[in-house]
């Protein structure tokens, strides 16, 4: 990758790079560098929706499904998002039944 420590990468030119490329573990490590930076419920769930927008470029850009799936998926960072929403959903909720 060229040394561009100025210049951070949008979610396109990485998955364009990483299609380029062709190397399963450029598009794993790319896909880490997009994964949450601290355990905060927020970050969590931003970094899960960067890696969902990740796979979806990757897709566009011609990487082999089974390749994403392996190598571009973060399971318990989906697993942990989730959880929030559906938290957060919860609660929601229970205003909603409470105020009217």
């Amino acid at each position: 990758m060229p040394d561009k420590r100025k210049e951070k990468l949008t979610i396109e030119k990485r998955a364009d790079y990483c299609a380029k490329a062709g190397n399963k573990w450029v598009i794993f490590r790319h896909n880490m560098e997009l994964g949450p930076k601290n355990n905060n419920k927020k970050e969590v769930i931003a970094s899960a929706s960067r890696q969902y927008q990740f796979r979806e470029k990757l897709a566009k850009a011609g990487v082999e499904p089974e390749i994403i799936n392996n190598y571009a998926k973060d399971p318990d960072l989906i697993q942990k998002s989730n959880k929030i929403l559906k938290e957060r959903h919860q609660i929601r909720e229970l205003f909603d039944e409470n105020g009217s």
